[in-house]
């Protein structure tokens, strides 16, 4: 790691907000290579597993749209209602050609990007590899993206 790289680290929460805690800070990359050693190892018993189920099996009838669809969809219908406004204030004069153009590539060029990007996957596209306890059964299959 390079001189004028910084590491990322967890503080505590009381230093964040106060300022009086003096535990010294939590280096992220060892945390999460101590959590990812915990959880290779984990195996829940039958009624975590059970409870664990419950979980994804309520937030799967609850949410059938992942959380990056709401905000892709707010984001597309903000870009088209600019794009609405800026075609208004062109025919009715109050910009010229040049920047009714512009304005109009970038608005598209937005929504392209938008719409070329990998959708998130759902819950329920998840819900299998989430599910999945490594006792004795077969691994579910992997998750291609978009």
């Amino acid at each position: 790691m390079g001189t004028n790289e910084q590491k990322r680290a967890y503080a505590c929460s009381d230093r964040r907000r106060y300022g009086t805690c003096s535990a010294p800070l939590a280096h992220v990359d060892a945390l999460e290579a101590e959590q990812v050693t915990w959880l290779a190892t984990y195996y829940p018993d039958d009624q975590v597993e059970a409870a664990a189920r419950a979980v994804v099996e309520r937030g799967l009838r609850q949410r059938t749209t992942a959380p990056g669809e709401f905000d892709e969809q707010r984001t597309t219908k903000a870009l088209t209602v600019r794009l609405e406004c800026t075609t208004d204030l062109y025919q009715w004069g109050h910009i010229g050609k040049d920047e009714y153009q512009r304005e109009r590539a970038t608005i598209e060029a937005e929504l392209a990007q938008l719409q070329g990007q990998p959708a998130m996957p759902s819950v329920r596209q998840f819900s299998a590899r989430i599910t999945w306890s490594p006792h004795g059964r077969t691994p579910p299959p992997t998750i291609a993206p978009g």
